[in-house]
């Protein structure tokens, strides 16, 4: 008795245990690879080179404080110095 058109997964055909086992690993691995992408950026894991770029945020962070007069100049001198030494 063929599949009627309404089966959800009618146009898969007729599918045995070994299709259905491969299908579901290659699910499963795209789903990992995705969860791991997303962990990935979540924990903040960046790949190398971003510490040029965290660093030159950084400075123009503590650069934008103190011209809203929110740092000394003392700070900003001194958190600058831990942002350069840190590189």
């Amino acid at each position: 008795m063929p599949p009627s058109p309404s089966a959800p997964f009618a146009f898969l055909g007729p599918l045995g245990g070994p299709e259905l086992l491969i299908l579901f690993f290659l699910l499963l691995g795209a789903v990992l690879a995705v969860v791991m992408v997303v962990v990935s950026k979540r924990s903040g894991a960046s790949p190398p080179g971003h510490a040029v770029t965290d660093t030159e945020g950084r400075l123009r962070q503590i650069n934008g404080l103190k011209a809203k007069g929110l740092i000394s100049e003392a700070e900003h001198a001194e958190k600058r110095r831990q942002i350069i030494n840190g590189i």
